[in-house]
């Protein structure tokens, strides 16, 4: 099952409580298919747009641009109509349990607060 979550408006922060945030969104839609599925913390992520959205004022065509990185990965920056922003992005496929992240991220973030 491959289960597809866009939220460009409000996007999830790569932080503790934005992958909680995520979790509990991904519960609920497990919880819509209406049958047993595996608890969302064992659940695959296999690809996600990590970027930032830039405030500044964009006037003119809308634009779009992408690139390999140094790192082997696209990346893009556009124009985010909707909202009025330009967001920069690098395509990530972490392949990793959504559990294993928030453990890597919660690991990272003790070590920083030292």
């Amino acid at each position: 099952m491959q289960v597809s979550l866009k939220c460009s408006s409000e996007p999830f922060c790569l932080d503790a409580d934005g992958l909680w945030r995520m979790g509990v969104v991904l519960a609920q839609v497990r919880d819509g298919l209406g049958f047993s599925s595996p608890r969302t913390g064992g659940w695959i992520v296999k690809s996600w747009h990590y970027g930032k959205d830039c405030r500044n004022e964009v006037s003119g065509d809308s634009f779009n641009v992408t690139w390999k990185t140094w790192a082997d990965t696209m990346a893009r920056m556009y124009h985010k109509r909707e909202l009025r922003c330009v967001r920069v992005e690098e395509s990530q496929s972490p392949n990793m349990t959504l559990q294993s992240i928030l453990d890597y991220v919660l690991r990272v973030s003790a070590s920083e607060r030292e």
